[in-house]
C-alpha cells in the first residue's frame, strides 16, 4: 500500500481486541460467538487479479516485481485450492 501511495482507511479487530474496546467504552456483559468458518469465495479471485492490475502502478521496479511474484504465487494457489473469506463472530454487549 505504501508503495502505491495510499493509506489505509480501515481496522479490522480480533473478537477478542473489539470486546476489551467496548469494556473500555463502557459496554458490560461482552461476548462473541463465532457463526462461520469462512466461505469458499470464487469472487476473491477476482480480488486478487485487482491487485494484480494495481501493482502495475508502482513505480519502484524491484518493489513491483516483488509484489508482482507474490500476487502470481498467491493467485496460482487461489486457483488450485480456493480463497475462503474471513470467518464471521456476532458480539453482544450491554450498555
Amino acid at each position: 500500500m505504501k508503495a502505491l501511495g495510499v493509506t489505509t482507511k480501515d481496522v479490522e479487530y480480533e473478537p477478542d481486541q473489539l470486546a476489551n474496546i467496548l469494556m473500555h467504552v463502557g459496554f458490560k456483559d461482552v461476548t462473541h460467538v463465532k457463526i462461520s468458518n469462512g466461505e469458499i469465495d470464487p469472487t476473491l479471485i477476482d480480488w486478487v487479479s485487482y491487485l494484480a492490475r494495481r501493482a502495475q502502478e508502482i513505480l519502484d521496479n524491484k518493489i513491483k516485481e516483488e509484489v508482482l511474484k507474490d500476487i502470481r504465487s498467491k493467485l496460482r494457489e487461489a486457483k488450485n485450492y480456493g480463497i475462503r473469506d474471513n470467518p464471521s463472530y456476532v458480539i453482544y454487549a450491554l450498555k
